[in-house]
């Protein structure tokens, strides 16, 4: 079986595995456990100022929209009822709809996607399979499995 996700794009003489390596021995011997991203709704999106062109990250489980970017590099992700805003590594369409990787607040998140056109969701959006990757403060890190979804 072919393996069509692909990396993220990382800084040379940087691994996944060092973005989001544990920073407490908790987290490294599996005893730290995160708190599961909430859902984001559209009227989240409106006040945070996120409304536009960009990707958000659309989960299996649970069946909800768990992150969001625009392709100015601008984001947030929900937990514990709070936003966290985050910012992607580089600006544009293509850098976001590749799958980004995305800082602030305490937070990373690594989008990693599949290649390819991707499948056609109503008029101008596209969606790919995809995991996502997220560590927040000292929780331990956690991956989520979905769509990577991009459009207007």
């Amino acid at each position: 079986m072919t393996n069509l996700m692909r990396e993220p794009i990382l800084p040379e003489n940087e691994s996944a595995a060092n973005v989001l390596a544990p920073t407490n021995s908790a987290q490294a011997a599996g005893e730290a456990s995160a708190d599961r991203l909430q859902p984001i709704v559209y009227n989240d999106i409106e006040s945070l100022g996120l409304l536009g062109p960009g990707c958000s990250f659309h989960a299996e489980q649970p069946d909800a929209t768990l992150a969001i970017v625009t392709n100015d590099a601008e984001g947030a992700v929900k937990i514990d009822d709070d936003f966290r805003k985050l910012t992607a590594r580089k600006a544009g369409e293509e850098y976001v709809t590749r799958g980004p990787i995305l800082e602030g607040e305490e937070a990373l998140v690594i989008v990693t996607r599949s290649e390819g056109a991707g499948r056609l969701i109503g008029i101008d959006t596209r969606g790919w399979p995809a995991s996502m990757r997220v560590a927040i403060g000292d929780r331990a890190e956690r991956t989520y499995q979905g769509e990577w979804q991009c459009g207007a």
